[in-house]
């Protein structure tokens, strides 16, 4: 998630948050002819009044939408039941694991070396 800081695309405005493939960095320079423009998202600051910002960028997006809709609307998972999870030490391996606990079920995750 980033704030944009100065603009030239009519598309946005200073003070806009935008979520997109940003590098991490503390400023970034995107040219509005850049092929990435397209994919940016505008982020609704309303819906963020009392969420901290860093929210939006990992469980709120992507990792989180995928953990739950993978697990409860694919997986109909029942309180009790064992679940493995091969990638736990991910973002959404993380939240499955999280959700599923949440919901009831035993977890047993599984990284890919001993440092995870």
């Amino acid at each position: 998630v980033s704030e944009v800081v100065k603009t030239n695309n009519p598309n946005y405005k200073v003070g806009d948050l935008v979520y997109g493939p940003i590098g991490w960095e503390e400023y970034s320079y995107i040219k509005s002819d850049d092929a990435s423009v397209s994919s940016f998202m505008l982020v609704n600051k309303e819906l963020l009044k009392d969420t901290p910002l860093s929210y939006h960028a990992s469980f709120l997006k992507f990792g989180g939408l995928t953990s739950y809709a993978s697990l409860i609307d694919i997986g109909k998972p029942k309180e009790g039941e064992t679940i493995y999870i091969s990638t736990a030490a991910g973002l959404t391996g993380q939240l499955v694991g999280q959700i599923a606990k949440i919901k009831g079920l035993r977890v047993v995750g599984s990284t890919g070396s001993d440092e995870k």
